[in-house]
């Protein structure tokens, strides 16, 4: 591991912990982290790439008794979706770890998906689903599809939307815009309508909601 990648990955492992009040230790992501190559960081993009990175393996890995385990928990998850939240998590991170501005906040290729992203990480609390998502990812996807909407699971019908929500891009001038969008509008509507079991108890750890 070359000295920019150990500054990147403890940066990371700093700002986890402090966003999740030591729930999850700076030993434990740094463990995580440890076969994760970040190259070439050379600017602020890259930086904030990196950190998409390491969040990638946060929720690809699930922690057992003797361990980091593979997880694939969030193949139920669309690839628009999915890209999102991790574009979401990586900026909550980011605001824990440095003072300075974050560059893929208003320029990435989840834009879209990433603005209703982040009103389920708001719902949730960005501290709670990190927990989750980082700790207990099958859990946090099992949770989230025991949630009945429309015709399905809120999983389902975010991934349907999203997608389709995808295709409306970033707008170029105004962002206030986005709201024109009947795909992004159902979204939003779904997770507030789903608030109350998004709500997550003081055991949601083991993957238990409120009801």
């Amino acid at each position: 591991m070359n000295l920019e990648d150990m500054f990147i990955k403890e940066d990371y492992a700093n700002g986890v912990s402090s966003l999740t009040n030591g729930a999850i230790s700076k030993d434990e992501v740094l463990s995580r982290l440890e076969d994760v190559s970040l190259d070439n960081i050379t600017t602020e993009e890259d930086k904030s790439a990196a950190f998409c990175k390491c969040t990638e393996r946060m929720i690809s890995t699930s922690i057992v008794v003797d361990g980091a385990v593979e997880s694939d928990a969030f193949e139920a998850f669309s690839e628009h979706f999915k890209g999102g939240l991790v574009e979401s998590l990586s900026q909550q991170v980011w605001s824990h770890s440095y003072d300075s501005y974050n560059p893929r906040k208003d320029n990435n290729p989840y834009w879209v998906e990433n603005q209703i992203t982040n009103v389920l990480v708001d719902v949730i609390g960005s501290d709670e689903c990190v927990k989750l998502t980082f700790q207990q990812p099958k859990n946090f996807v099992n949770g989230m599809r025991q949630i009945s909407y429309g015709d399905s699971n809120l999983v389902d019908y975010l991934n349907q939307h999203i997608d389709k929500a995808s295709n409306y891009g970033k707008p170029s001038k105004n962002l206030g815009s986005i709201a024109n969008s009947s795909e992004v509008l159902n979204c939003i509507e779904a997770i507030s309508d789903s608030s109350m079991q998004l709500d997550f108890s003081s055991n949601s750890i083991n993957g238990n909601m409120k009801r």
